[in-house]
C-alpha cells in the first residue's frame, strides 16, 4: 500500500510538476485566508512578491535600479510639491 501510494505520488509529481505546486500553494493560500483573513494574508502575499522581485534583482547584477532609487527626490516632481 505505501508503495503504491509512492509511486501515485512519484508519478503525479514527474508527470504534473505544475499542478502539483499549484494544489499545494492554492491549498496554503486558502488556510491562510481562513485563519488570517483576506487582507492580512494580502498583505504578506504582496511582501513576498516584493521581496521576491527585489532578490531576482539583486541576483541579476543590474545595479542601475538601485542608482535611479538611490537618485530618487520626491521634490522633484509636481505630483509630490503642496501648493
Amino acid at each position: 500500500m505505501k508503495d503504491d501510494i509512492k509511486a501515485c505520488l512519484d508519478w503525479c509529481w514527474t508527470t504534473h510538476r505544475g499542478c502539483v505546486i499549484g494544489a499545494v500553494l492554492g491549498a496554503f493560500l486558502a488556510i491562510c485566508i481562513l485563519l488570517f483573513g483576506f487582507f492580512r494574508t494580502a498583505f504578506v502575499m504582496i511582501c513576498i512578491t516584493v521581496g521576491i522581485w527585489l532578490g531576482l534583482k539583486v541576483d541579476s547584477e543590474d545595479t542601475e535600479w538601485l542608482e535611479r532609487l538611490r537618485d530618487f527626490n520626491p521634490a522633484e516632481y509636481v505630483h509630490f510639491k503642496r501648493k
